[in-house]
């Protein structure tokens, strides 16, 4: 096999009971993300994919390839590592950590809703109200030119 595909099986594939399939998928390669210059340029998020075909094509654009590139290079950084391991925080990444766990505390406090939902739980929807609410946490981690992100953030 090309060391850039390996071997899954295809569950949604409706095969024989007594065939399996199995198809090779691309791996993604983790590639180097560029560091973007002022004039920066921010956009409300929206929904952009709803069907299967617009999966597939966000994940051949160069945004898709980028993305998935900058998770493996992550996952290959920590390759070798334990999570015991001491390292070295930024001050970034500390407040980042600590927005987090700000984050999971509403997840205790926004329990999700006892009731049948077609489209994901309704206390999701709190949730996000309350982040939308707590813009403050990114004015910790964010310098003053780059606050005009935080509705895309």
């Amino acid at each position: 096999l090309p060391t850039n595909y390996r071997p899954i099986r295809a569950p949604a594939l409706r095969t024989p009971p007594n065939t399996q399939a199995v198809i090779l998928a691309p791996v993604p390669q983790a590639q180097k993300v560029s560091i973007v210059s002022p004039p920066y340029s921010f956009q409300m998020p929206c929904r952009r994919i709803s069907t299967p075909a617009d999966i597939e094509h966000f994940l051949n654009s160069d945004s898709g390839r980028s993305f998935l590139g900058f998770v493996v290079a992550l996952s290959e950084s920590i390759r070798g590592h334990k999570i015991s391991d001491e390292c070295h925080e930024s001050p970034s990444v500390k407040a980042i950590v600590e927005i987090l766990g700000i984050m999971d505390v509403w997840i205790d406090e926004i329990p999700p809703l006892q009731q049948p939902a077609r489209y994901g739980n309704p206390a999701f929807r709190q949730w996000q109200e309350r982040l939308h609410h707590g813009q403050e946490l990114m004015d910790r981690v964010l310098t003053p030119d780059l606050r005009a992100s935080i509705p895309e953030i």
